[in-house]
């Protein structure tokens, strides 16, 4: 029992240190969605080449965004047309440092941390993004590049512009953040929902069981102990790129050599359990293996060069920006119950839906245009404007889409041929 309430407990408290970066991140997805111009991830970010991924390192390299309120953004990059690449290349880029991690790291690392950090940052989003770009994928990872890959009725505007079935916005600016928020609250945490909680699950799991004194002794391990134990340690462990930046420094001060200390800055920050779930999840278990062996592996050869080149790095002092009572702690734990609530909002949803669903007659059609996520969305919203369908689950892959409820089929079919997606 004393186990399962330290779980428990150590899971409540990564979820209130997660929830406002994340609650963030479904906010500036929401806003970016509803009132970034139409077409603009195509123009910038759908090329699958050198220069989606690299504009897409240079978009996350100075944001701050932490690893977990990036998954939000990468997501909706994701859905909005972006490409594998691009995405990736943001989501590796964007959490290892920022603006505001940047000053932080001068002031208490010194300006060679300062400005390695960024480019190691860069360079890994860059790597990764393209070897993404380059693998054959199939099944579900096939699908992760909705708009660029759509060939049919639903891309047959103008280059760089998005369909023409997803040109209907709110006219007034409060009907942008009522559509913000849907797509931020709703759409995207549904998406993410069981990843995340996967992931939250897994993080208190390793917080309660792992020795707390671990990482500090690194130093006893010798120098390639210490290496491969940060990034152990570093790649589940969730640290935003601020926060990491005391850790690397007492590990320093412990004896860690500063090239072990670069290796945690990078491994710490890029990643965690919640967002290693999310890419198996999203893009599967082969772009994942990608997305580690990268982050691990530019993350050791930065550490093992600053080591052999600049072994004496001179430490700045340490700063504790932040004491031990936090009188901000209400904001962490208001935002974790509300993420809470977001959470588990769809997938209890799906558990009393499934209930009734199996009592409800189900139309499967073959809808030949179906080409792509955007189309898939169009169909979706098409057979739900038909009277008495509940429900509609669409598999891209195999061009078919599953119509629950008490309806009439025939005006179902007509619905889809109006709009351009006429079933066999």
């Amino acid at each position: 029992m004393n186990y399962l309430v330290s779980w428990l407990f150590e899971t409540w408290k990564m979820a209130e240190a997660m929830a406002p970066w994340l609650l963030f991140g479904f906010a500036v997805s929401g806003l970016l969605h509803s009132f970034l111009p139409l077409g603009w991830i195509r123009t910038h970010l759908a090329d699958n080449g050198l220069s989606g991924v690299v504009k897409a390192a240079l978009i996350g390299t100075p944001l701050p965004i932490c690893s977990c309120g990036v998954i939000p953004v990468a997501n909706w990059l994701r859905k909005e047309g972006a490409s594998r690449g691009a995405t990736m290349s943001f989501l590796v880029s964007t959490p290892v440092t920022g603006l505001d991690s940047i000053l932080a790291t001068m002031a208490m690392m010194g300006g060679l941390f300062a400005g390695i950090r960024p480019v190691v940052a860069m360079v890994s989003g860059i790597a990764i993004g393209l070897v993404v770009s380059r693998m054959r994928v199939a099944g579900k990872e096939s699908l992760q590049n909705p708009v660029s890959t759509c060939t049919d009725g639903c891309s047959s505007g103008p280059a760089g512009e998005m369909p023409s079935q997803l040109k209907v916005r709110a006219k007034t600016v409060p009907g942008r953040f009522r559509e913000a928020f849907e797509y931020g609250f709703v759409e995207l945490v549904a998406d993410v929902a069981k990843w995340l909680i996967l992931g939250l699950v897994v993080g208190g799991a390793i917080s309660a069981f792992v020795p707390g004194d671990l990482l500090p002794g690194a130093g006893k391990f010798g120098m390639i102990g210490s290496y491969l134990l940060v990034l152990v340690i570093g790649i589940p462990l969730y640290v935003c790129a601020t926060g990491s930046i005391p850790i690397a420094a007492a590990l320093v001060a412990k004896g860690v050599s500063p090239g072990a200390a670069l290796v945690f800055l990078i491994a710490g920050p890029a990643t965690n359990v919640a967002t290693i779930a999310f890419v198996g999840g999203t893009f599967g278990k082969r772009v994942l293996a990608v997305y580690l062996g990268g982050i691990a592996g530019i993350g050791l050869l930065a550490g093992i060069l600053l080591d052999v080149f600049a072994p004496q790095v001179v430490m700045g002092h340490l700063h504790h920006h932040h004491g031990v009572d936090d009188p901000y702690a209400w904001i962490s734990t208001l935002s974790a119950i509300l993420l809470t609530a977001l959470l588990l909002r769809p997938i209890l949803g799906k558990i009393r839906f499934s209930k009734k669903e199996s009592a409800m007659p189900q139309v499967t059609l073959t809808i030949p245009s179906i080409t792509c996520g955007n189309c898939a969305r169009h169909v979706d919203k098409i057979g739900r404007s038909v009277s008495g369908v509940i429900d509609v689950n669409v598999d891209v892959a195999t061009k078919t889409a599953i119509f629950t409820g008490a309806f009439d089929a025939n005006a179902l079919k007509e619905k889809l041929a109006e709009d351009g997606y006429p079933p066999n």
